[in-house]
């Protein structure tokens, strides 16, 4: 998983692959670090190389919801290909999620 800085207080995480359980798991704990870090940051998540998510991805959509509304931090989904919106329209999450097409501009985050 990449992550981005986004302005002086903005991260784009780029999850790889399917969004299952496992993976899901490892984006919570990546969410919680960060928020543990930094200070209420605006939070963009990109689907751009997501091929695939399940019921475990989409409750782990569901924790982030919960986890941004706890620490009162902006969360915004990027980049969703079709076949995923798909996915959040019939899981309603699309009602309860901001998202937007495009990706802010990023720099790598220095390792």
């Amino acid at each position: 998983m990449q992550m981005h800085v986004v302005g002086s207080n903005g991260i784009v995480l780029s999850p790889e692959g399917p969004l299952d359980a496992s993976y899901g798991l490892k984006l919570e704990s990546q969410l919680i670090s960060i928020i543990n870090s930094h200070k209420s940051p605006s939070m963009f998540i990109s689907f751009e190389r997501v091929d695939s998510i399940d019921s475990e991805g989409l409750m782990t959509l569901v924790s982030a919801i919960q986890l941004s509304q706890r620490y009162n931090f902006d969360l915004t989904l990027c980049c969703i290909p079709p076949t995923l919106e798909m996915v959040l329209e019939m899981s309603q999450l699309d009602q309860v999620l901001r998202i937007v097409k495009q990706a802010p501009v990023m720099m790598p985050v220095a390792a």
